[in-house]
């Protein structure tokens, strides 16, 4: 499939201290701007290396993490998602836009797909490209899935049957950094913990800071400050079931767009970004996307979320399974804030 390593594309490695949760292998996303394409920062803390990803990258393994969740079957999205991103990264350090002018041969786009595989236009689109990888070429290539067995074999392995490169070992020497990429992308895993300083905090405008406690304050002022996409917000307010939000320990982030691939992955910058940031904020839990990731449970990291008013999802509710909005709940005034004082 490919015969050479791309390096013009590659993401720069820096040297940076990485803080963990309780895991060799870990990713911080954060979030630069204001826009959907937030950087990645996957680094590996037994090397202390840090990969800094463009936001191209970010936005690319976004992609392909979002089509491998909707492909593959629900027990099988963890691994494939490792696999295929470790291909990507591996064939074109995650970059769909490569021609066959700057790649090897008549290959293209992230996974450096040949002519048969599909036309030019389908091997340089992240979404059709990722999917051919998992199930097939449009000329009868097997994709990932069509591996017998390929669930139970080493992912390196996996990845070459489908890729059959000449030097098959890159994607084992890839894993490391696939699965730093997948832990903050599919929400399963833990993630680094990098507190990066915020700065100052200022009044949001937004109706929803009235009655809230110290700490709910700040998850609603920097957490506008950090996402000023954000422009509903909820706080203080009756509940059908027990609730921090009417004693002012509960704030609701409602993200734009929600129900679209683009819209769920920036839930998930915000939801990590809390998470990142739950000792200075004196954050207990944040919910989003049907997942729940509790400050007193690190280790568990992302566990399945069930509402206490729908116990068995019957009813798919997207506010009751925090699919539209992410819910952060405070401790009331015990957060740090060490890298900066609300205004």
């Amino acid at each position: 499939m490919r015969t050479r390593t791309i390096l013009a594309a590659a993401a720069i490695p820096v040297v940076t201290t990485c803080v963990v949760t309780a895991m060799a292998i870990a990713v911080a996303v954060t979030s630069t701007d204001t826009t959907l394409d937030a950087t990645t920062t996957p680094c590996d803390t037994s090397t202390g290396k840090v990969w800094r990803l463009d936001k191209a990258q970010s936005a690319a393994a976004r992609t392909v993490a979002t089509v491998t969740a909707t492909t593959v079957p629900r027990g099988d999205v963890a691994k494939a998602t490792v696999i295929a991103l470790a291909t990507a990264w591996v064939e074109s350090r995650i970059r769909p836009d490569l021609t066959e002018a700057q790649s090897d041969r008549d290959s293209a786009g992230m996974f450096q797909q040949r002519r048969p595989w599909g036309p030019l236009a389908d091997r340089m689109n992240a979404v059709a490209s990722t999917r051919m990888f998992l199930t097939g070429g449009q000329g009868g290539q097997p994709g990932l899935m069509d591996i017998h067995g390929w669930q139970g074999i080493p992912p390196g392995v996996a990845a070459q049957r489908v890729q059959v490169s000449a030097w098959p070992q890159r994607y084992n020497e890839a894993l490391p950094i696939a699965r730093a990429i997948a832990s903050a992308l599919t929400g399963t895993t833990r993630a680094c913990t990098t507190q990066a300083p915020m700065g100052r905090c200022p009044a949001s405008g937004s109706p929803a800071e009235s009655g809230l406690t110290p700490d709910a304050l700040k998850v609603i002022r920097c957490g506008h400050a950090q996402f000023p996409w954000i422009t509903a917000w909820g706080g203080v307010g009756p509940r059908g079931n027990a609730s921090d939000h009417p004693s002012g320990r509960g704030i609701d982030a409602m993200i734009p767009a929600w129900s679209t691939s683009a819209g769920r992955a920036r839930g998930w910058t915000v939801a990590r970004w809390y998470q990142s940031h739950a000792r200075g904020l004196g954050i207990t839990y944040v919910i989003f996307d049907a997942r729940i990731w509790s400050a007193a449970r690190t280790r568990e990291g992302w566990r399945p979320y069930t509402n206490p008013q729908d116990p068995q999802n019957t009813r798919s509710n997207p506010t009751l399974l925090h699919r539209d909005h992410v819910h952060v709940s405070v401790h009331g005034n015990a957060g740090t804030n060490t890298w900066g004082a609300v205004a």
